[in-house]
């Protein structure tokens, strides 16, 4: 008993310890899109147009992102739809006996608010938990004369003297030959499991749901129907 109870709190200890990520890889030959948790999710291979489920950074199924179009000469069947049946009416109709009680205009709204502010700080402290695990940018580009192309330059190490970090992350080469341009984006955003149970149970503490649910259950009360 103990030892199901052990392997169950590593297994989540586990899970809680890895992160949910995206990662955007983007050059010349290669377009990769990935979402998952750890290095298991779903890539997208935008130049070879074919999804791939990973596990473990494995590739485990393989498809192509467009279905392949029906051949030319070849129709399709058309399902036949059965006609419905005319329902006879009947006479005795559901009759109102009570009135529903008017609505709490004042108490829906300050419900409304607060959960907005809910929803706002749990967007707010999600963009606080992220962490840029990779972005890099490599640029090789030229303009129609020289002179533009040295300005582009100049603004380049004008924007790196001013941010330093990205000296290290964006880089620049300009080419003196004429108009052209070639580069590639590396970029990978991920949020610590444990980070985002977090934040979400938090948000589910600060949303007025027993007001929610009082009035929910207020309302249904305030109708009486009968046959």
């Amino acid at each position: 008993m103990w030892y199901a109870v052990i392997i169950i709190l590593i297994l989540i200890a586990c899970f809680l310890v890895l992160r949910l990520r995206f990662r955007v890889e983007l050059s010349d030959k290669r377009r990769v899109m990935f979402l998952g948790v750890g290095r298991s999710g779903v890539q997208v291979d935008f130049v070879d147009n074919v999804s791939r489920v990973k596990l473990w950074g494995l590739t485990i199924k393989s498809s192509p992102r467009h279905k392949p179009e029906a051949v030319a000469g070849v129709e399709k069947a058309v399902p036949i739809k059965p006609t419905p049946l005319k329902k006879e009416k009947h006479e005795d109709r559901k009759r109102r006996f009570g009135l529903r009680r008017p609505l709490h205009i004042r108490e829906w709204l300050d419900i409304g608010l607060k959960s907005l502010r809910a929803v706002r700080l749990f967007v707010a402290d999600l963009f606080h938990a992220v962490i840029v695990e990779e972005a890099e940018a490599e640029i090789c580009a030229g303009f129609e004369s020289p002179h533009l192309t040295g300005e582009a330059f100049g603004y380049y190490h004008a924007l790196t003297g001013a941010v330093p970090a990205l000296a290290s992350r964006l880089r620049f080469y300009p080419d003196w030959t004429g108009r052209s341009f070639a580069g590639s984006a590396r970029l990978s955003l991920a949020i610590p499991m444990y980070a985002l149970v977090y934040r979400t149970g938090l948000m589910i503490f600060r949303l007025p749901l027993m007001r929610l649910m009082r009035m929910v259950r207020q309302q249904r009360k305030g109708a009486i129907y009968a046959k």
